[in-house]
This record gives C-alpha cells, sequence and structure tokens, in this order.
C-alpha cells in the first residue's frame, strides 16, 4: 500500500486520496489519515477524469467538472433513439446544458398513427397526394416537434433531468403545451431512456406513441408529481430534523442537538426531502436511504418509505415493510399533523439515524425556492469518522 499524501491543505494537513471498494463500486476519498481495512486502498495519483477540490475547509476527489454536454452523452442519446421507429428522422439541438429532440411527424410510423387516428374518428385515410399538398401549404419546420429534453445538472456527475413536452391544462379548456419534470434524473443510459419513454406513453401529449417493446416491459409505472392549476399555491412543511445517532462518538459532536430546519413544498417528494437533508448535514458519497413511521429503524412495525432500488432482489428478501418509494410519495402523500414524528435512516450499516419533527404546516407557500434549510443547530459531523482528524 501506498504512502505518499497527494495534496496539502490550506492549514498545512497532508491528505491522502483512499480508493473505498464497496459491493463493486468505487469511491474516492481525501483522508488525514489512511483507514485500515481490505476495502480501502491508498492510491499515490489522482484518477483519469478526477480531479482534488478544497471548499469551505473539505478536501475531496471529485469528478472533472465538464464544459459543455459530452459528445459520448450526446451519442447514447442518438443510438438509444434509433431504436424506436418512432425517433426516424428526428432532430436534435445541442446546447451548453441541454440535449432537446424534435420528432419529425410524418416519417412512416407517425404518418401511420395518424391514419389510425383518423379512422378511429370516422375520417377517410389522407392519400399520398393529400400529404405532399400538407407539407407544401405547412412548410417543412412545421412537422417537426420538441418532444423531450435532457438538461445537464451536474457537472462533475454527468447526473441529467429528463423533461418531456406535454399537454398540461392552464384551466380555459385549451392544452398548455410545455416541458414537464417527469422525475427522472441520472446519467443518460439505456434504463433513463426507456423509463422515462415509458411514463410518457401515458402522457396526454403522445398516449398513442409506442415506447417500444423494452420500455413496455420495462417495470413499476410511476406516479406523475401533482400539478397545480394556475394561480393555486402549495402546502409548505417546515420540518426540523435531529441527528440521533451514527458515528458521533467523541466529546465534539455526542451529547449535542445537531440539527436543521427545513422547509419543503406538498409537491416535492421524498426525494427532495432526502437530497436537501444531504446537503445540510454535508454529506459526500450517497447511499441507500428510507424514511420510516416508528420508534426506531428497522422495526417489525414500521411503515418504510425506500429506495426504489430496494424493490430489488436482495440476497435477504423483500422488506415487507415498504408502502412506497421515495420517488413517487410527495409530502402531502404523509398526511402529516403538526408535531407528529418520524425517522429517515441513511446509509444501511453505518446507520445515521434522524428524527423528523414536523414543526408548522401552512397552507399557501410563499414566493421562493423549496426545499430549503432555514436554520442550523451544532456542526455537520463527518460521514466516515477518518475525515475530521485535521486537528
Amino acid at each position: 500500500m501506498g504512502d505518499k499524501h497527494i495534496h496539502v491543505s490550506k492549514k498545512g494537513v497532508p491528505y491522502y486520496l483512499v480508493q473505498k471498494t464497496r459491493k463493486g463500486k468505487k469511491s474516492y476519498l481525501c483522508v488525514p489519515r489512511p483507514p485500515d481495512g481490505p476495502d480501502f486502498v491508498v492510491l499515490e495519483a489522482v484518477p483519469e477524469g478526477y480531479e482534488i477540490c478544497e471548499t469551505r475547509g473539505k478536501v475531496n476527489c471529485l469528478p472533472i467538472a465538464v464544459e459543455g454536454i459530452p459528445a459520448e452523452d450526446v451519442e447514447k442519446v442518438k443510438a438509444e433513439l434509433a431504436r424506436h421507429e418512432a425517433f426516424e428522422g428526428c432532430r436534435m439541438e445541442i446546447t451548453q446544458d441541454q440535449i432537446v429532440v424534435h420528432l419529425y411527424l410524418l416519417n412512416p410510423f407517425l404518418k401511420n398513427l395518424m391514419q389510425e387516428s383518423r379512422e378511429v374518428a370516422g375520417l377517410p385515410p389522407l392519400t399520398p397526394q393529400e400529404f405532399e399538398a400538407i407539407k407544401r401549404e405547412a412548410g417543412p419546420s412545421q412537422f417537426y416537434m420538441p418532444f423531450l429534453r435532457f438538461t445537464l445538472q451536474d457537472r462533475r456527475r454527468l447526473d441529467y433531468v429528463a423533461e418531456g413536452f406535454a399537454a398540461g391544462d392552464r384551466g380555459d379548456d385549451e392544452p398548455d403545451w410545455e416541458f414537464v419534470d417527469f422525475g427522472k434524473i441520472g446519467r443518460i443510459s439505456r434504463q433513463l431512456i426507456e423509463e422515462f419513454l415509458a411514463d410518457m406513453h401515458s402522457a396526454p401529449a403522445i398516449g398513442a406513441l409506442d415506447p417500444g417493446p423494452e420500455a413496455k416491459s420495462s417495470g413499476r409505472r410511476r406516479r406523475k408529481r401533482p400539478r397545480r392549476k394556475k394561480g393555486e399555491k402549495a402546502r409548505i412543511y417546515t420540518l426540523k430534523v435531529e441527528l440521533e445517532s451514527g458515528y458521533i462518538v467523541d466529546k465534539k459532536y455526542g451529547g449535542h442537538e445537531i440539527s436543521r430546519t427545513i422547509q419543503i413544498l406538498g409537491d416535492q417528494s421524498l426525494q427532495d426531502l432526502h437530497e436537501i437533508i444531504f446537503d445540510a448535514f454535508e454529506r459526500e458519497d450517497e447511499h441507500l436511504y428510507e424514511f420510516f413511521f416508528g420508534k426506531r429503524p428497522y422495526g417489525r412495525k414500521n411503515r418504510v418509505y425506500a429506495h426504489p432500488f430496494s424493490l430489488e432482489d436482495s440476497p435477504f428478501g423483500p422488506e415487507p415493510n415498504i408502502v412506497g418509494t421515495v420517488d413517487e410519495t410527495w409530502i402531502d402523500d404523509l398526511n402529516l399533523r403538526p408535531r407528529q414524528t418520524f425517522g429517515y435512516l441513511f446509509d444501511y450499516g453505518d446507520d445515521w439515524v434522524h428524527r423528523i419533527r414536523v414543526e408548522k404546516i401552512e397552507e399557501a407557500a410563499p414566493e421562493g425556492d423549496y426545499p430549503r434549510i432555514t436554520a442550523a443547530v451544532g456542526e455537520a459531523p463527518p460521514q466516515y469518522p477518518f475525515d475530521d482528524d485535521e486537528d
């Protein structure tokens, strides 16, 4: 094992670069003292595509932030869309942070779909001459419709938000066409696109569009985020999240209140709540987590809202107490009441346990960005015990 430090902090503390491997997944940590154990290997060079960053006194090894959309991600989108007849002839618009796909409405697949729709409506099919006349009158640009959009959210992890062009309700009997967030986020991959197309299959804009055989069989169909009517405001929940247990083993953290107060909207999800808690406690490595209603984690009678990965096959068998998943459970769904408490467990194994108390529920949220942190008590402990040995 190497013994050379990789970075010296602004305080003059030497840091080692450690590769941690758990369940086949690698991550990189910068630590003042190399930890022991088979999961850790000290590296003497920064891995390709990563860089050492020091912010707010924290030293991390992070993926290098990209400028613009990587060409390989554009190619991934092209390759996946090429598997679907509906995208024949589509156009792609590439900007600094977005990939926008425009459907060609007169490709053979969609022309057949149009003819079937006319037949259902009791109308005669359009002849080739009629199609040509429509094309001449409307012009070529009229036959391209925005369909889906990938927006680069994290330039280090290359995470994207996937949105679909769908018809909403403006309240005046006219469809309001716009890009709608279908809750899909992650690296560009076949799974991301297939799941996205499966969701879009049930959207008003393209209810008759066949997303392809793999998308139809890709698993559970996700609930859509509730959409507010024009002028309607969401409820706002004020929650106090207090850290109860984890690596709080010394006098610096043990025995002291460590809490964060968070405001979140009723039509935001438990996944949104997890992400703001993750940021509020200054964590760096993602792990599985759950929200539970019960006195303690792993209780036999708990009601558990879990990460979708927890629904996959496990060598320990399925979790019997899961009543929902964090990505499609909205805060309003929980029927919370003031002074009620529930739990949040982060990282199975290290078991960071938090108790969440409902401080207040208001019917109309003021304008602003949500979720957000409104108060903090106590210094957040490091995610790993060897991260805080500078002093």
